[in-house]
């Protein structure tokens, strides 16, 4: 992360690795995609009782990392993958993308449900 002017004004440039690439990335960007992301609400079931997902159900979710968090393909749901890491999580969303974020509370199988309900286009997996 760097400052430099620019204007009458500072930029902030903002360079990450990942998978042994070095991504430049717009900070702006991404805090609004973090902003505009939506959290999924708490399952109605128990949590011990958490409903598997079946993987022949799931021939319209692809995975993704940090590094390519869209899938190209605009029918399919991207699933980013993320390991538990806030940063990734912060770093993996796209502003403009309609994002689902993984609840504390929620289930992998519901909120895959209310992805496809709410026409999300991410879900970033806690």
């Amino acid at each position: 992360m760097s400052l430099r002017p620019y204007h009458n004004s500072l930029a902030l440039r903002v360079m990450v690795g990942a998978a042994g690439k070095v991504m430049d990335l717009s900070f702006h960007s991404l805090q609004l995609a973090y902003m505009a992301a939506e959290v999924a609400s708490a399952c109605d079931h128990d949590s011990r009782a958490c409903p598997s997902l079946a993987l022949e159900s799931c021939s319209d979710i692809i995975a993704t990392g940090v590094d390519a968090p869209l899938a190209q393909d605009e029918n399919l749901i991207s699933m980013l993958l993320t390991h538990k890491s806030a940063e990734a999580q912060f770093l993996g969303g796209i502003s403009g993308v309609k994002t689902l974020v993984q609840g504390v509370d929620s289930c992998l199988a519901c909120t895959v449900g209310w992805a496809r309900d709410g026409k999300f286009r991410m879900i970033i997996q806690r």
